[in-house]
Order: C-alpha cells, then structure tokens, then sequence
C-alpha cells in the first residue's frame, strides 16, 4: 500500500463482497497508478468530473487526493469506492444512484443522456470511462464486458462530457477475455490514455494507427513508451 491512501485502500478492499473489484486490483495496479497520476497531472482542468465504476477510477481519486489543488470543482460517480475515498479525503462527491453491484461496488445508473444531465451541473464536464476489455480495430475501440448493465451509463456518459477520457492499461487488450457483450465507442472528440502500448498484433491495426487515422488523442502514460 502507498503512504497518504493505504488506509482507505485496505478499507475498500475488505469490504463484503467486491470480488471483481478485488480480481481487478491486482491487475497491472502499476500501470493504472501511472494512468490515473496523469490524468489528474496532465488532462484535468477545474470543470466537474464524473468518475466510472472500476479500479482505474479508484486510482484516479486517490492520485487527485495526494495532488488536492487543480482538481474538479465537483465530482460525480456510481463508484462506491470512488464515494468512500472521496469522503476519507474530504472532497465532496456525489453518488449517482441505482441498483447495487456489489461485486463491481458500483451503482447501476440506467441513465440516457436526457436524464443523466438532470443530475450533473449545468455546462461542460470532463469524465473518464474505463472497460473490462476493448478490442481495437481500423474503425475505432469496441468496449467489452461480461454483463451490459454498465453500458447505458458509459454510453451516456460520453455522449454528454465535453472532455471525454477512455483509460485503457494495456492488459485490457492483450489479456484473454470471455465477454460477449460490447459496444463501439464513437471517437470524436475522446482522449485515450493507456499505459503502454502492446505490439500491434495483439490488438488488431494497433492502437497508435487507430487514434492517428481517426484524428484521436493518444496519450502514453509510462515513461518507457
């Protein structure tokens, strides 16, 4: 654990339940730091911020708690950790509600954009969406999952954020995985943060290609790349 959020890291983890949000974890939790440390570092602005389920956006409010200043004026999720950090660290945040996962420790907003828009601050926000898994071809960036109960929300989300972030470690595409649902992430206008890159044939044409030919941002979090 890491001085300044090891205490309520190993709070959220021993939570009842959480079992895909603990799988998860220990998941290239190196290269997710290094993610969620440049998105608060080199992306955020001060606009409202709404936070995905998952451990990436763990990550990213536990990295805007050890920075405090420049962050989001305010902060959205339907992440119960982001939630439980956001109160350890003192910074308002605001739980969108819905039917619990509690494996996921997430609420389950079945928000369209008309409605999801009645509960964020009027005006520009940023966001940051997250996926069990992505596959990359010459078109674009499929999200992928085991259950589609999350995507009406993710799909919501970027269909209404002004600055639109999809942080991707790089396991998410090179790592077997045994979803069958998906959907296709329209790239106007998204930033894509990953840790690495993978070699272009375990994700189709290659990532770096993808973002060029379709005008995307394509940001490289580790210092290696």
């Amino acid at each position: 654990m890491r001085d300044g959020t090891s205490d309520v890291e190993a709070w959220v983890l021993q939570l009842p339940g959480g079992a895909a949000f603990r799988g998860s974890w220990g998941v290239n939790p190196t290269g997710r730091r290094q993610i969620a440390e440049y998105i608060v570092d080199q992306l955020w602005g001060q606009v409202p911020a709404v936070l995905d389920a998952g451990t990436t956006a763990f990550e990213v409010v536990n990295a805007l708690a050890r920075r405090r200043a420049g962050g989001p004026n305010e902060l959205h999720t339907n992440n119960l950790a982001v939630l439980i950090s956001a109160l350890h660290f003192q910074m308002p945040c605001k739980l969108l509600g819905g039917p619990v996962d509690p494996s996921h420790l997430c609420t389950l907003p079945d928000f369209t954009p008309d409605v999801l828009k009645t509960f964020l601050p009027a005006g520009e926000f940023q966001t940051v969406v997250t996926a069990a898994s992505v596959r990359v071809s010459g078109t674009g960036i499929t999200i992928r999952a085991r259950r589609p109960d999350q995507f009406t929300f993710k799909k919501s989300l970027l269909a209404l954020a002004r600055y639109k972030t999809i942080a991707i470690d790089h396991t998410k595409w090179t790592d077997p995985f045994d979803g069958q649902f998906e959907f296709e992430v329209p790239l106007a206008g998204v930033r894509i943060v990953v840790d690495k890159l993978p070699p272009a044939s375990t994700g189709g044409p290659g990532l770096a290609a993808t973002c060029s030919n379709a005008g995307v941002e394509l940001h490289v979090s580790s210092r290696e790349s």
